[in-house]
């Protein structure tokens, strides 16, 4: 298996401009973007930055309406699509890769903690607009995709987190194996701290408890044992979950709906599980 493995699913051939556009899903260990129509309200208090892009029309968060918006950390965003049809982007950005701040940078204006209008939010639309709508093959799709965000912002990828040793271990432990206990009696003693301040300094770094960072990181390992080629249930018990219900529980604490809206047979998937970029 290669550094680079890249998992595509099954493709329907068939779709036409007639038919509702399906969603796509693409995930690596530093990104996830999601392209796909939603309605109605959603509330999501996710531990990674977030930006949500308006594909075809304005969406609306925490009561402001706009093309996009950059969404910190552990901040509860309230997101409401008016029409059956409209269609968001999402960037789920895990922050041991990218730093939120470096992302503001490529926002212009501050809006009680939201950060929006993109400066390049035109060019990212019409890009989402012609891979939902056209639904090229997903090789194609991946490389479109890679070639926008590797220029954009064009200094990104020399942002990265320098989290404090002990975190940088439990993050680095958990990454790798997510569905096992974590070892933060052993970090603490090797660290010389005690775990009570390992949890508050975990905290204070990420955003979110450490729990919640290894139900992020067993999500992820549910997505990819599906495109392994098991069934939900089965990847699910494979990424540390006991039941469906637990899992989508803590899918629904992370997005706000349930996770069969994007875990389905209509979702075109891509899936990098060891690549590092985009």
């Amino acid at each position: 298996m290669s550094d680079n493995e890249l998992i595509l699913s099954e493709e329907n051939h068939d779709e036409t401009v007639n038919h509702h556009p399906r969603p796509l899903l693409y995930l690596s260990h530093s990104r996830g973007l999601y392209i796909g129509s939603f309605s109605g309200t959603i509330v999501m208090k996710q531990p990674t930055p977030l930006l949500l892009v308006g594909v075809t029309q304005a969406v609306t968060l925490n009561g402001r309406s706009g093309r996009s918006f950059l969404v910190e950390p552990g901040t509860q965003a309230e997101v409401l699509c008016p029409e059956e049809d409209a269609v968001i982007a999402q960037y789920f950005l895990d922050r041991n890769d990218i730093d939120y701040c470096s992302l503001r940078e490529s926002m212009q204006e501050e809006y009680e903690g939201l950060w929006t209008s993109n400066k390049d939010e035109q060019r990212l639309i019409l890009l989402m607009q012609e891979i939902y709508t056209t639904a090229p093959p997903l090789l194609d799709a991946f490389y479109q995709i890679l070639n926008f965000i590797s220029s954009y912002p064009p200094n990104l990828s020399e942002f990265v987190i320098d989290y404090p040793r002990p975190v940088k271990r439990l993050v680095d432990y958990i990454r790798t194996n997510p569905i096992y206990d974590l070892p933060l009696d052993s970090v603490a003693y090797m660290e010389r701290m005690n775990p009570r301040s390992l949890r508050e300094l975990f905290k204070n770094a990420l955003a979110i408890d450490i729990e919640e960072y290894q139900n992020w990181r067993r999500i992820f390992e549910v997505a990819y044992n599906i495109f392994r080629g098991f069934r939900l249930n089965e990847a699910i018990t494979k990424g540390g979950f006991s039941s469906f219900e637990e899992f989508n529980a803590c899918f629904r604490l992370f997005f706000g709906f349930d996770a069969v809206k994007i875990f389905n047979e209509t979702t075109r998937i891509m899936m990098n599980r060891y690549g590092r970029t985009f």
